[in-house]
This record gives structure tokens, C-alpha cells and sequence, in this order.
């Protein structure tokens, strides 16, 4: 009898023991899956305007406004709609934009960079570790980067988080700003399937992707921003095969490369890899295939004319630019394409509204979309183009692009909502 009831208690608590796992692994599984992934929605809601409130020592914001070139790291509060995280690195960023600001002498109105994880490594809000409020230096619509980011979400590449913020610091305030996520392990994290690959923001010695040797120290401007011991090996291989005729497939995602070029084409985005500065890109290699990611939008919208469009070289004939007939428009030499100077106001900073709408940017060229620099001194473009199959699914995607984002009707909801 003893041993039926200590047989019957046994059975009773297992299944109390398996209701148990029933109701609590599940939750547990939820809360694993989801943390540190939350600041998609949570940090860039884009249904509204968020509020971002910083505050630090009022000696540290008097340093950073006297010398605000430096780029001082100070230790600052952020409170983010009402959730503040204390001890995070605060300090000015940019440079073309960055250096205008301080040139007018009248406004102080930069871009600012937060790094929640600065001073504590394990720290982060709900996920996110690092923070970009971009001022829209020279937009007077605000809505160049924020729209350039949205076209390539919806061409599927890996977009970093974005939405509109309000800004204030030490109470007074700095005004309207985009908040973008930095491009570092958490966005790898989120939006790739291993996210432990080799990540390079290209900018300087090497930024063109030309082949210079098989030696990486030489392409000094590749900039590895992850794994700092890794022989970089997949990246050599992948500029042997782009410049030295290899099979680009085993090296790159070439449709997602198709996809990106033809957007930021499309965007007349010349401040990056198609223009003369030859940057503002980042490459991301996993499993030895390279991925292209978008940053720095701020003059999309053909906001940058440096260059000066096709360099001397390039093929003039009118064999599809992006508005068809304008032969004598395509025929023009390079201070023709040029186009309208920017203009200078308030002692440097550069008012970019006259250029939307110029035909040097209307028919910016999709046969040849390199601006102040020819198509092979572009070599992973050149690359791709130069493949007839390539090239046609690039138009593809072009007309894409052309016929349905930019559509009147797309084009108006979304201003009309942003606005």
C-alpha cells in the first residue's frame, strides 16, 4: 500500500513537473530569442517623432561647443521617451557636414554620436549600442536620408534602423534630427544569419577597390571594424577576383550588390563608392561572400556634386540616362555636368536645394553611374556591369524602382506622412 502511494506521489509530481516546463520554457524561449533585438521597434518608431533628451555637465558641453573638431568623448545621460541610461559617451561626428557647422560661426547644430556601451561594455538599450542623430546638413527637406534608407529597405538589403528625434541637451532645444543605428556587431547580430564575418568601412588607401597587391597592409583605407585578428584573406580574394577577371559569384552576393547599386543609382547618392570621395559604403564579408550596406545619405537626391559627373573618358553617348532625348545634356563636358554650384550660406554651410531638380541630375547616367571618376576605376561596379546578364537585372531593378517607389502616387504619401 506504502509503495503504491509513494508510486502515485512520484507520478503526481512529474506531471506537475511537466506542466511546469509546458508553461515557463516557452516564455523563457520568447525572452532569449527577443533580447537585445528589441530597438527596431522600441528606440526607431517611425510612427511618430521620439524624444531624446541628453544631459551632461555643463563644463563638458562648454568643451565640446569650443572645440567641437576634436570629437571629445564626454559622459552624458540619455533619456530616450522618458528611459534614461546614465554613463553612456557622447560627442560630436561627421566631417564635411561636421567642419560647415563650425565654419558658420552661428549655429552649433552638429551631428552627435552616443555610445551607450562607452564606458560600461555590457550596456545597451534594449539592444542597441550605439546611436548616430544626424542634423540633415544641408537638406532643407529633411527627408533625403530617411527616404534613401527606406528605398533600400524595401530593395531588401540590411537597412540600419532610422526614425525621426527631437533632440534637447541640458534642457535647451537642438531641434529636429535623424536617428540612425550604427553599422557595428549588433546590426550584424540582427540582420544576418552568423553576423561574426570581417566588417570594413572602406575610406581612403583601397576605398576604390582597386588591386594594389596581395598584401593587405597596403590597402591602409579598408578600415576592419571587427574581428581584429582575422587574415583578411577572404577580402584579398574577393579584390583578386573583381579586378583580375576571377568568378565574382564565389566572392560576392552579386544580386544583393544589383539591388544596391541600382538604388543608390537611382538616388543619385554621389557622396559614396560611384563618386570621387569613394566611401561612406560599408562591406561585409560572411562565409567569404561579400555584402555591400548603405550609410551616410545626407546628400542623396543629387545633394553632392563634387566630381563633376563623368570624368574626361567616359563614353558620351546618351544610351540610357535615367530621362531619355537629352542628348546634348550627356554630350556636355565635365564642367557642363557639374551643373549649378552649390551655395554657400551663412560662412559654409552649402545650401543643396538648387540641385534636385538640375539636369546634370535628371539624367545622370545608368550605363555609366560613376560621377567624377570613370566605371573602371570602380572595379567592383565595372564587375557587375560588365556581365550582359548582370547589367540586365540591374535595369531591371531600375525600372523597379522607377515604377513603383517613385511612383507620384508612393512618392506623395509617403512626403505627405513624413512631412
Amino acid at each position: 500500500m506504502l509503495k503504491t502511494r509513494y508510486v502515485a506521489a512520484t507520478i503526481g509530481l512529474l506531471i506537475m513537473i511537466f506542466i511546469a516546463v509546458l508553461f515557463f520554457l516557452p516564455n523563457l524561449q520568447v525572452e532569449k530569442a527577443t533580447k537585445g533585438n528589441t530597438y527596431t521597434e522600441s528606440v526607431f518608431d517611425q510612427s511618430k517623432v521620439t524624444t531624446v533628451d541628453i544631459t551632461l555637465a555643463d563644463e563638458d558641453l562648454d568643451s565640446i561647443l569650443d572645440n567641437p573638431s576634436e570629437k571629445e568623448i564626454v559622459n552624458a545621460a540619455v533619456t530616450i521617451d522618458g528611459e534614461t541610461v546614465k554613463n553612456v559617451g557622447f560627442r560630436t561626428k561627421g566631417n564635411l557636414s561636421l567642419n560647415s557647422v563650425v565654419q558658420m560661426g552661428d549655429s552649433d547644430r552638429y551631428s552627435w554620436k552616443i555610445d551607450f556601451d562607452y564606458y560600461q561594455e555590457d550596456q545597451d538599450l534594449h539592444g542597441l549600442k550605439k546611436l548616430a542623430l544626424n542634423n540633415n546638413y544641408s537638406d532643407p527637406t529633411y527627408m533625403r536620408e530617411y527616404l534613401s534608407y527606406e528605398l533600400m529597405d524595401k530593395m531588401g538589403i540590411a537597412t540600419p534602423g532610422h526614425s525621426y528625434m527631437y533632440v534637447t541637451i541640458n534642457g535647451k532645444e537642438w531641434g529636429l534630427y535623424l536617428g540612425v543605428e550604427a553599422i557595428e556587431e549588433t546590426f550584424l547580430n540582427t540582420n544576418f544569419t552568423d553576423g561574426t564575418g570581417d566588417l570594413y568601412y572602406p575610406d581612403g588607401t583601397g576605398s576604390d577597390l582597386k588591386w594594389i597587391s596581395e598584401d593587405i597592409d597596403d590597402y591602409t583605407g579598408l578600415n576592419l571594424k571587427t574581428n581584429d585578428h582575422s587574415d583578411q584573406s577572404a577580402m584579398i580574394k574577393m579584390l583578386d577576383s573583381i579586378n583580375n577577371g576571377g568568378n565574382v559569384e564565389e566572392v560576392l552576393d552579386v544580386d544583393e550588390m544589383l539591388r544596391y547599386f541600382a538604388a543608390n543609382t537611382a538616388l543619385v547618392n554621389l557622396d559614396h563608392y560611384q563618386g570621387d570621395k569613394k566611401h561612406n559604403y560599408y562591406l561585409y564579408e560572411e562565409n567569404g561572400v561579400f555584402s555591400i550596406l548603405p550609410w551616410d545619405y545626407n546628400m542623396s537626391f543629387g545633394g553632392y556634386s563634387g566630381g563633376g559627373g563623368r570624368r574626361t573618358g567616359a563614353s558620351d553617348q546618351n544610351d540610357g540616362t535615367a530621362a531619355e532625348g537629352n542628348e546634348d545634356a550627356a554630350k556636355q563636358d565635365d564642367t557642363e555636368i557639374l551643373g549649378e554650384a552649390p551655395n554657400m550660406n551663412g560662412g559654409g554651410m552649402m545650401d543643396m536645394s538648387s540641385n534636385f531638380m538640375n539636369e546634370s541630375n535628371i539624367n545622370f547616367s545608368i550605363t555609366e553611374p560613376v560621377s567624377g571618376t570613370t566605371l573602371e576605376d570602380r572595379p567592383l561596379l565595372n564587375a557587375l556591369l560588365s556581365n550582359d546578364g548582370y547589367r540586365e537585372k540591374y535595369y531591371d531593378y531600375l525600372d523597379d524602382i522607377a515604377t513603383d517607389f517613385f511612383a507620384e502616387e508612393n512618392m506623395t504619401a509617403m512626403t505627405t506622412e513624413i512631412s
